[in-house]
């Protein structure tokens, strides 16, 4: 089953003119029907130009940690 990652928060480099950038929208999740997430979010609020977010190694993510899902990029 697919959910959806959201995006929390503004970085303090996006304010200032940097891109914040997702290149993965939908991470693959096991999980029972009844126990699915609507979604999983990410806290991207702390990142800076360069940062990336990874889905960290949780047993219900099934795709490798290395894959970014946000970066942060300068303008």
């Amino acid at each position: 089953m697919n959910a959806p990652v959201v995006l929390v928060g503004t970085p303090d480099a996006v304010r200032d003119g940097a891109e914040l950038a997702q290149p993965i929208h939908i991470v693959e999740v096991r999980a029972l029907p009844k126990d699915l997430p609507g979604h999983l979010d990410a806290d991207v609020s702390g990142l800076a130009v360069g940062d990336t977010f990874h889905v960290p190694m949780l047993p219900d993510v099934l795709v490798p940690s290395h894959r970014v899902y946000a970066i942060v990029l300068a303008a």
